[in-house]
């Protein structure tokens, strides 16, 4: 009761103080934990730390959503059992970081709309056959994505329309699988390792200026 009145009144404040810079740390310790975070205006963390969910327990969730610029997030999640890390950033120069070990799968999903962004994942299983699935979806320019999973059964999907993003994959263990979409000018080469058994397909698609917003 007092981790949920805790987490209660975190919301409050954040709510209350959404034109604010505004900084959250949550920490969870025990089995089938769950937080949620809403922020809502610019300078969260400031590129230092705007907000941080820790999770050591099995079977973690941790849900976010983060509305303005200059705003950061991280994500924590370790122990046996499964995690699932979801964040949703809108506006420019954000961050977003995940970090996830567990036993048997580990699931993370990014969404960031706008530009100067960066998406940074980590994921890792101790067990054979586990499973690390990442899915990031960047629209905007200059966004950069960086993904490593270490274990079995890996996959990775990632999609970005604008232009001048980048993006590298690391991937170790068998049956990785790597998808990645990149539509938009200026786009440098993907840089991608692979370790293992092995599939990976790259799409770049340049747009003609007509074709582009605005055009």
């Amino acid at each position: 009761m007092k981790l949920k009145l805790k987490l209660a009144l975190l919301g409050a404040l954040a709510l209350a103080s959404a034109a604010a810079a505004q900084s959250v740390n949550i920490e969870q310790i025990g089995t089938g934990n769950s937080a949620s975070v809403v922020q809502r205006g610019a300078g969260n963390g400031d590129h230092e730390l705007g907000g941080r969910v820790h999770q050591a327990s099995d079977d973690a969730v941790a849900t976010i959503s983060q509305t303005g610029e200059n705003n950061d997030f991280s994500v924590d999640q370790f122990g046996a059992g499964a995690h699932q890390a979801v964040l949703g950033q809108t506006g420019s120069d954000n961050r977003a970081t995940f970090k996830q070990q567990g036993e048997v799968t580990n699931l993370a999903a990014i969404l960031q709309q706008g530009s100067d962004n960066r998406a940074s994942v980590k994921q890792s299983g101790d067990v054979v056959g586990g499973l690390n699935q990442h899915s990031l979806l960047q629209a905007g320019d200059r966004n950069s994505a960086s993904i490593i999973q270490d274990g079995s059964n890996n996959t990775a999907v990632q999609e970005q329309i604008g232009d001048d993003n980048s993006m590298s994959a690391k991937q170790y263990g068998d049956n990785n699988v790597l998808r990645h979409s990149q539509v938009g000018d200026g786009l440098s080469a993907p840089t991608v390792v692979q370790s293992g058994g092995a599939s990976i397909i790259i799409n770049q698609t340049m747009l003609e200026p007509f074709l582009k917003p605005g055009g």
